[in-house]
């Protein structure tokens, strides 16, 4: 079970890493991703939308004990509502909601924390792994294609 010293410090990991790569984000927002079809703006703006897993979580345990599936929202959906908003103020909004949930993790049960829910591909993993996979690896992922994006536009230029 992950726990909320490491989701707090996994969080902290992705706030210097976007913080690092602001500048040039605000520099090449258009930029495309290597693979797919999403621009710089658009893997920003899905950061954004994935901010607050703690509220996923709990929706997917309630649907789950409901007998209910998970709610099937594609990327693009998420993305609508914030690629409207400056770059800035999206990035300024990441940095914001991991605080919050830095403070909100803080007061979790273990309970909650513990319980379990089926995951992609039918495999099932504790909420508190799950936190950490979307605040960690789903995140840096992210971070390494923009990261790649950005250093390509930078070299073609």
């Amino acid at each position: 079970m992950a726990t909320k010293e490491e989701i707090s410090a996994t969080l902290l990991r992705v706030d210097e890493r976007l913080d690092s790569l602001q500048l040039p984000i605000l520099a090449s927002p258009d930029a495309p991703l290597l693979e797919g079809t999403w621009t710089v703006q658009d893997a920003v703006c899905h950061l954004l939308a994935d901010a607050d897993p703690l509220t996923m979580m709990s929706e997917a345990l309630e649907r789950a004990n409901k007998g209910l599936p998970r709610p099937s929202v594609t990327n693009e959906d998420g993305l609508a509502p914030f690629k409207a908003l400056p770059l800035a103020d999206v990035i300024q909004e990441i940095l914001g909601k991991h605080g919050q949930l830095i403070e909100r993790l803080q007061t979790l049960s273990s309970d909650f924390l513990d319980a379990s829910l089926p995951g992609r591909g039918g495999r099932t993993m504790q909420v508190s792994d799950m936190i950490l996979f979307y605040c960690g690896a789903h995140n840096q992922s992210h971070l390494d294609d923009i990261e790649k994006a950005l250093e390509n536009s930078t070299a073609r230029s």
